[in-house]
């Protein structure tokens, strides 16, 4: 177990731990309060001390993220550049700079909210249609059945 006396420190070596999950904060019996990498987080760490005790940790104090909010924002940035697509026509496009709408679906059950990128053809397209402009798609929508009875009379 390589322990890390400050945040950064474990920060950076979680770069190069594989499936590194967390960096958990723990009282060290002979250094102290210090950091360590681990594959699981605070809570799975503490239940399984609790069912086999090391003597070198006196207890697990809380667990940090890996990722400070600068990368994870970066990260999240980057991400939308490369891999956001228009919602409707599946055109590759730059989430950061799209337009966006959020949108409800069903998930799992449950109805969540998701947020939709458009290309600028599919926006101004969606801005006429919700300008009045009266489609196709929305007339195949509206029919009503006819009340009317539809089957041939018997002979």
């Amino acid at each position: 177990m390589t322990t890390h006396e400050t945040l950064e420190q474990a920060r950076d070596a979680a770069a190069s731990v594989a499936a590194a999950a967390a960096i958990i904060e723990i009282d060290h019996a002979t250094q102290g309060r210090c950091y360590i990498v681990a594959k699981c987080g605070a809570d799975a760490l503490g239940k399984a001390l609790v069912a086999r005790p090391m003597p070198a940790i006196l207890s697990v104090i809380g667990d940090h993220d890996i990722l400070t909010d600068a990368d994870r924002a970066a990260r999240t940035a980057e991400w939308l550049r490369t891999e956001t697509r228009c919602g409707r026509c599946k055109e590759q496009i730059d989430g950061n700079t799209a337009y966006q709408q959020d949108e409800r679906a069903r998930f799992g059950g449950r109805v969540v909210i998701v947020t939709a990128h458009y290309c600028e053809s599919c926006r101004s397209l969606l801005q006429s249609i919700g300008a009045g402009e009266y489609t196709d798609m929305q007339a195949r929508a509206s029919e009503q059945p006819s009340m009317e009875i539809s089957h041939k009379a018997d002979h």
